[in-house]
């Protein structure tokens, strides 16, 4: 956490500045304090000199904490800033087997939750650590000057609290974990019931849902009331011990004017300065055991951001495909369950184009997560020309292929941005693409044209209209391998045709159709491959025993 902070090196130069300036304030009205009390029994000073130091005091209050302040804060976000960034950047950078192992919702707990448990319970109370450590040590110093045995007596009785707070800790490092993950679950499952609100509502579930809601919110709250009253149990006893404290440091102030040791004045000064100390030594144990209790948060930040520096990086550039795709004994399985495919071995060479049929559940999309490089947890070899996928960077593999799916997605943005994904194509390139996959006439009858923005999970388009965008995407990348896993499932039987007439006109490109529309399969196609039984059978576009 510390190198985020480092970052800002002249803003927390300042913080430190403004945080000594806030603090020499303070003890200025200590010292005004004391000259009021002795101007009360010695007429020391003159009404109107003490109003004028008042004044001055409160203009420099202000200042200071204004300035001290805004510093703090745009600090702060800044460092919030970088941090969110890199997690959000190294959850992207995940392979989807990575990604699959953390819940969607886990990682939406990690850039929310978390991210304001940082704020409330580290920055926050850094600030305040801060601002507590310098007033310690400036106002200790201020006593020591006027009576040494005093400042002593202070020091000596000022410690308790720092033991108290230490045998709490990891108690509440424990229980502020449990909140989190109760938080987590709770958001996971939110977002579960929320994602099957037709199901929901089909079956007329609400009652059902809503109780199973009740239950985890019982549990989410009961985690949190829990890390909450040991956090108050700490306070209070240290409220307690500080005010005895306080008593003590007024009594041997009291003791000192009883033998003249010092004056009233001056033991009201040391009084009012006694605060400066007695209040950070009773908060720093309890502001150090809230910063300390976000370390497993923390660790698993950094443990979500430090999966990708486990990766290789002797990455080879590959950028185009001159020959073909060479499968060697493919095995894959997910963890937990059986093996999907058994040692699969195939070319693909360019130029053909191929049909993947198979029963549901037979492994097809998955065959195309595995050569797209999307799951690279798999035995065996998967080789673009003479060149193991596992090599390439992940960068050029996206170049090389494209792939359309049954549920690909839209993001909550332009149709032009959803065709381009952030990325510069010309006019012609967009019109093209729109013309191939069947756009035109929807997007000539939009208001904004292809400027028409997607709202969220796409609920303003059709699933047809949303298929050919997704088409368009793959289209107008040019890509030498082109997959299509069931995208036009959801067109009618003419866009489709249409769309399989582009598909057959696009030469020296790898192409291949996950479908299982069998009865309306294509002669065109140069090869079947039919997954059944944990094999793969490659054959050609005769269709006689390659019914799923």
């Amino acid at each position: 956490m510390y190198k985020y902070l480092l970052k800002n090196r002249l803003k927390i130069a300042l913080l430190l500045a403004f945080s000594l300036a806030v603090v020499l304030i303070d003890v200025f009205k200590a010292y005004i304090f004391g000259k009021i009390i002795e101007t009360t029994t010695t007429s020391t000073y003159s009404i109107t000199s003490l109003c004028q130091l008042c004044i001055i005091f409160l203009v420099c209050m202000f200042l200071a904490k204004m300035l001290y302040d805004t510093v703090y804060a745009s600090s702060f976000k800044n460092t919030l800033v970088d941090i969110r960034s890199e997690l959000f950047g190294s959850m992207l950078k995940n392979n989807l087997s990575s990604f699959n192992k953390n819940l969607g919702s886990s990682y939406i707990n990690n850039l929310t939750n978390d991210m304001n448990i940082l704020y409330s319970d580290y920055f926050m109370n850094f600030k305040m650590l801060l601002l507590y450590i310098i007033s310690f040590i400036v106002s200790f110093a201020a006593i020591i000057r006027t009576n040494v045995f005093y400042g002593l007596i202070i020091l000596a009785i000022s410690f308790l609290p720092i033991v108290i707070s230490k045998i709490f800790i990891g108690m509440l490092s424990t229980n502020k974990k449990a909140f989190s993950e109760s938080s987590k679950k709770m958001i996971s499952k939110s977002k579960d019931m929320l994602d099957g609100f037709l199901v929901i509502k089909q079956y007329n579930i609400e009652k059902r849902m809503i109780d199973k809601f009740n239950v985890d919110n019982e549990k989410l709250e009961s985690s949190r009331l829990r890390a909450s009253m040991l956090e108050f149990l700490v306070e209070n006893i240290n409220d307690v011990i500080a005010i005895g404290i306080f008593f003590i440091a007024l009594l041997v102030g009291a003791y000192l004017v009883s033998i003249k040791s010092i004056t009233i004045g001056k033991m009201m000064m040391i009084t009012q300065l006694s605060n400066n100390v007695l209040i950070p030594i009773q908060r720093i144990p309890t502001l150090y055991s809230k910063i300390r209790s976000v370390d497993m948060i923390v660790t698993e930040i950094e443990e979500i951001k430090d999966i990708n520096k486990l990766e290789k990086t002797d990455f080879i550039t590959k950028t185009s495909l001159d020959k073909e795709i060479s499968i060697k004994d493919l095995s894959f399985s997910y963890k937990g369950s059986d093996s999907i495919f058994n040692e699969l071995s195939l070319n693909m060479e360019k130029g053909k184009k191929y049909a993947l049929i198979g029963k549901s559940g037979s492994g097809k999309s998955t065959f195309t997560k595995l050569i797209s490089g999307l799951i690279d947890e798999y035995e065996g070899e998967i080789i673009f020309d003479d060149v193991n996928l596992k090599n390439i960077n992940r960068t050029d593999i996206s170049k090389l292929i494209s792939i359309v799916d049954q549920n690909s997605y839209l993001f909550n943005d332009s149709i032009k941005n959803n065709i381009c994904l952030y990325e510069r194509f010309s006019d012609e390139e967009i019109k093209e693409a729109i013309k191939n996959s069947g756009l035109e006439k929807m997007v000539n009858k939009l208001e904004d044209g292809i400027d028409t923005r997607i709202v969220e999970n796409a609920s303003n388009i059709s699933g047809g209209q949303k298929q050919r965008i997704c088409i368009a995407r793959a289209l107008i990348r040019k890509s030498p391998i082109l997959i299509f896993d069931e995208s036009t499932s959801a067109l009618d039987t003419q866009l489709r045709k249409e769309i399989e007439e582009i598909l057959f006109s696009i030469e020296d490109r790898i192409i291949i159709v996950v479908t299982h529309q069998v009865e309306d399969l294509d002669t065109r196609f140069d090869y079947i491959l039919r997954l059944s039984n944990k094999k793969l059978v490659k054959n050609t576009s005769e269709l006689s025993n390659c019914e799923v």
